[in-house]
């Protein structure tokens, strides 16, 4: 089937999926689709085995009581081409999109103003991702809002895997994860932005290991000007980046050509990056050819109680941080210790490469308070 239908309206009414795919491949062309509401896919709902095609077309002020405000699949292949899902509402998982067991693939479109609202068991404002293989290019996430954890966008274990490029993910507002809830699996992000996203923790990203080993890849991207206003010692932390290893699992986090500037852990620790280790098995970071703060001395430095820059924790499990050639940290400010870097556990190894340069942070560079790092 192939609906062509340029400028024209699909409303639901509030009975129901405003579309309901079931089996085959289709094909929305040019369509407006609102006044959904459903228990799951209050705009549209692709069941399994089907393959849907959405361009040029709008999902927008659909109901969801529990999954996928906008769009809900499962066990289907989803492909939105030049489109747009915004205004849709869910109280658990997936606001603008949820995918279960799945395929989805955004090319050259935008999920915003999207929110899941139950304050402890919200994921995913823009877009949940479950046990799926999801592919951005040249997309925007923003202005999603969540409850709990990803408000841009969430993602849980069971082999799912995410890849970023070209996109940006942009002033989304968790009480958890601002733009990304990592929780297993892939997450790759690749000529890409993630800025002015605000979280309980990981205001930009939050990567954790607690349903299978997370792996966060960042090539060539900037992490900027993203909030985490948590205060508790493990999730309070990590303005831009946080990656925690737990539950026996590894989180590892490897970037090249990062820049991250303006990011805030105002109550909590690691303004650019909290790298932490509670019951996990390991936490590595690999840092090369990467810009943390500033510039210059410009207002907007990384910041944060201890570790403006970088936070290394290796208290419970260990949590190291390798920090290669190219790699520039300066310009940070922490409120406490460890302007540039603070590092800490008897866990914990921190091995600083030829090439890496510590400048200007305030009000020292370096604190190390584990059991001695390599340089």
């Amino acid at each position: 089937m192939q609906a062509v239908a340029s400028g024209a309206t699909l409303n639901g009414g509030g009975t129901g999926s405003t579309v309901f795919i079931a089996g085959g491949t289709d094909t929305i062309r040019g369509l407006m689709i609102t006044g959904g509401v459903a228990d799951g896919g209050g705009g549209i709902a692709v069941d399994g085995g089907s393959t849907l095609n959405l361009v040029d077309s709008t999902v927008r002020g659909n109901t969801a009581t529990f999954v996928g405000g906008g769009i809900a699949q499962q066990q289907s292949t989803l492909n939105l081409v030049n489109s747009t899902v915004s205004g849709n509402t869910t109280q658990f998982l997936g606001g603008g999109i949820v995918s279960f067991s799945a395929t989805l693939n955004l090319t050259g479109s935008t999920v915003s103003g999207n929110s899941a609202t139950d304050p402890d068991e919200s994921e995913g404002g823009g877009i949940e991702i479950f046990g799926s293989t999801a592919t951005l290019t040249a997309s925007t996430i923003s202005g999603n809002t969540s409850g709990n954890n990803g408000a841009g966008i969430g993602k849980e274990g069971n082999g799912s895997a995410l890849t970023l490029t070209n996109s940006s993910v942009s002033g989304n507002n968790g009480g958890g994860a601002g733009g990304f809830g990592n929780f297993g699996g892939a997450l790759a992000v690749t000529n890409s932005s993630v800025d002015h996203n605000t979280g309980g923790s990981g205001g930009g990203i939050f990567s954790d290991s607690g349903y299978e080993d997370a792996t966060l890849t960042i090539n060539n991207s900037t992490v900027s000007f993203n909030r985490g206003n948590g205060n508790d010692p493990f999730f309070g932390g990590g303005g831009g980046i946080t990656n925690f290893a737990e539950l026996g699992n590894t989180a590892s986090f490897i970037a090249k050509h990062l820049t991250m500037t303006g990011n805030a852990a105002p109550a909590g620790h690691g303004g650019g990056i909290a790298n932490l280790c509670g019951d996990g098995t390991a936490a590595p970071v690999t840092v090369a050819q990467s810009m943390i703060g500033p510039v210059n001395n410009s207002p907007t430095p990384n910041t944060a109680i201890l570790g403006g820059g970088i936070y290394n924790d290796g208290t419970q499990c260990p949590g190291s941080l390798s920090l290669q050639p190219g790699t520039i940290i300066a310009h940070n400010q922490a409120t406490n210790d460890g302007g540039g870097l603070y590092n800490t556990g008897t866990s914990s190894h921190l091995l600083i490469g030829p090439g890496a340069v510590f400048l200007f942070n305030s009000p020292d560079n370096i604190s190390d308070e584990g059991p001695g790092g390599n340089s």
